[in-house]
């Protein structure tokens, strides 16, 4: 097949997505099919042999500047046309989503749609003022684009009961996002830049460590109190965070404020292809947000044999089994009392091995490309086009 993948977000820009498309976009090439991927341009974007950019610019709103936004242009539509794809899939509803959305009407080549995000729980970076009534549009336009759509792609059963509530009645699969497990296995890395790492990042036990979008609603604010409490009540705890956002400086603000410097460290944006290192660092894996629509992070900790502590969600509870592979707590002070018996007895923690689970092999990056892989055949055949 010929395929074309359309997402706003690509690498540069690290997050789900990102990794997604391009762990899609690899599996499908080693099946043997041609695959291009359209994305925006980007000052630190390098060329990528199957990747085309168009000229983007950033939105106005300094919380979204990593990103970039662009119009749908006569050239845009002609450039993507003169491949003559088999199938389109847009894994974003935006202007890189639209311009998919638009050549798949024009040529009447079928396109599947992935809903990534959660956009309710971000439309304060649209407006402050107007959330309400942002959070309807946001919903409405999101539907309307799954119902141009010849089917749609859930990550989780949570995404597509969210979905369904929205009003969406057309055809949905879902499909979990799967990841590279080896990639994560310890016996996958290097030992000497692997002990190189550790050596550089050691903290005392517990360490928790954190992978993600530095943003508010990730809840990192309430991590950093959580460790602030500890701290005061004689049994600390330490956190690393991987990553970058708009909430990095408030939080380190924070920090620096209530004097967590020896128990805080903020490391920035770590190269995807070094990011298995990291999850060797630490002793569990920790988040307190209730955003994700799967939660790609956990399962890279989990596929690194790094146990999770994590606030409780529906889509979480088929991975996260306590004593297997983590702990899902319901509140701060939960977890509190989680740290206060990890710290008197580590072998909650030390003795857990979430690699050796079986629920982690349908996650892999082979099945999420076969099943991805079934579905366009299923459209094509169909002849399914809106």
């Amino acid at each position: 097949m010929k395929i074309a993948l359309f997402s706003d977000t690509y690498f540069p820009i690290v997050n789900g997505i990102s990794v997604s498309v391009s762990l899609l976009a690899s599996e499908l090439r080693k099946k043997g099919h041609d695959v291009t991927i359209f994305t925006h341009d980007h000052d630190l974007a390098h060329p990528e042999k199957g990747v085309i950019r168009f000229k983007g610019f950033r939105p106005p709103k300094r919380s979204l500047q990593e990103f970039r936004i662009g119009r749908v242009t006569k050239q845009k539509i002609k450039k993507v046309m003169e491949e003559h794809f088999d199938i389109i899939h847009c894994h974003t509803e935006l202007t890189i989503g639209r311009l998919g959305k638009k050549v798949a009407e024009i040529s009447k080549t079928p396109f599947v749609y992935t809903y990534h995000t959660m956009y309710e729980d971000y439309v304060h970076y649209i407006s402050k003022y107007f959330k309400n009534l942002t959070r309807k549009f946001v919903i409405f336009y999101s539907v309307r684009f799954a119902n141009a759509s010849a089917y749609l792609i859930a990550p989780t059963d949570k995404v597509a009961s969210k979905f369904r509530g929205y009003g969406y009645q057309g055809d949905l699969e879902v499909i979990p996002t799967g990841i590279d497990l080896e990639q994560f296995k310890q016996s996958s890395l290097d030992k000497t830049k692997l002990q190189e790492i550790k050596e550089a990042f050691a903290k005392p036990f517990p360490h928790g460590l954190f992978v993600g979008r530095v943003s508010h609603e990730k809840n990192i604010e309430a991590l950093l109190k959580t460790i602030k409490d500890c701290k005061e009540e004689k049994h600390p705890w330490h956190l690393t965070v991987i990553g970058d956002g708009p909430a990095r400086a408030s939080l380190e603000a924070y920090v620096k404020t209530h004097q967590l410097e020896d128990n805080v460290f903020f490391a920035g944006m770590i190269k995807p292809s070094e990011i298995a290192y990291y999850y060797q660092i630490a002793d569990f894996f920790v988040s307190f947000s209730t955003t994700e629509t799967q939660g790609l992070t956990y399962i890279e900790a989990m596929a690194a044999d790094l146990p999770v502590i994590a606030q409780s969600d529906q889509h979480l509870k088929a991975w996260i089994k306590e004593g297997e592979s983590g702990f899902l707590i319901d509140s701060v002070e939960s977890f509190k009392v989680l740290l206060k018996r990890i710290i008197e007895e580590p072998t909650l923690l030390t003795d857990l091995k979430p690699s050796e689970m079986e629920l982690l092999q349908p996650l892999s990056a082979l099945t999420y490309a076969t099943s991805i892989e079934a579905l366009y055949q299923k459209v094509i055949a169909s002849k399914k086009v809106r």
